[in-house]
């Protein structure tokens, strides 16, 4: 970021691609360095753990129940490889599917911790206290933007899938495509942490985003790679709200000043 003055009028130029590749590793610095926030950093993953019990205990409860009544249906003994083997597979799928499904709410039921990282990080950063959400409502948010991010990010990423499949070359436009769709979609996710506590409504969430559209993309790229390891993003996402907030207060900090 480089600084230019003109008379009496200091001029911060506008946040890179580069500045905002940056701010996700101090957000990593951050998590790292401060034990204070390391149990609000935690929640995320024991959220998606004890999901994955739960949903995994009942699912194969219901599915034993189902595999049951389906051999019961075609007069088959409850005995016997086919039988063994049957369950085996549903409640493989049956734990598969818990997994997934709580990776996929643990986000939006981590928000009330995931604000507590944000009122951390602005705090180390010199501002003034951000006022606390209400339990209800930060989840709330969390959860509106998690599916919000799926409603776009599905039917991109199965277009693009399919046009893979259907021709595979096309893979040297389409995975390029499917990393910057990732970043975009990856950085508007996390900044809505900072941006919910600001109360930025979504003219305003927009219009930011537009404008630092370079600083974002950047931000968003190490998210999507690391996303790209399985149930990883989870432990990541506490360093991506960190990293989300440093790069609004960068944004911020860039606009001229008199």
């Amino acid at each position: 970021m480089k600084v230019a003055t003109l008379g009496t009028v200091e001029r911060v130029e506008r946040l890179g691609w580069a500045d905002g590749f940056r701010t996700f590793f101090q957000g990593f610095g951050f998590i790292v360095t401060r034990p204070s926030v390391w149990p609000y950093a935690a929640v995320p993953m024991l959220a998606a753990c004890a999901l994955t019990v739960v949903l995994a205990v009942l699912g194969i409860w219901a599915a034993g129940d189902l595999v049951d009544a389906i051999f019961d249906a075609f007069g088959s003994a409850h005995e016997g490889g086919g039988y063994v083997a049957t369950r085996i597979i549903v409640y493989v799928l049956v734990v598969g599917a818990a997994m997934l499904l709580s990776s996929s709410l643990a986000q939006p039921l981590s928000g009330p911790a995931l604000d507590r990282i944000v009122r951390a990080q602005e705090a180390a950063s010199g501002r003034a206290p951000l006022a606390d959400a209400p339990f209800f409502e930060s989840v709330r948010r969390s959860l509106k933007i998690t599916l919000v991010t799926l409603a776009i990010g599905v039917p991109v990423f199965v277009t693009l899938s399919l046009v893979e499949l259907l021709f595979p070359p096309a893979v040297v436009v389409t995975w390029p495509l499917k990393l910057v769709a990732s970043a975009l979609l990856a950085s508007w996710n996390l900044l809505d942490y900072p941006f919910g506590l600001r109360r930025m409504g979504f003219r305003q969430r927009f219009a930011f985003y537009r404008e630092h559209l370079g600083a974002c993309f950047g931000f968003g790229v190490p998210v999507a790679l690391i996303a790209l390891i399985p149930f990883i993003g989870l432990l990541m996402l506490p360093v991506g709200v960190a990293g989300a907030t440093r790069l609004v207060i960068a944004c911020e900090d860039a606009k001229e000043r008199f």
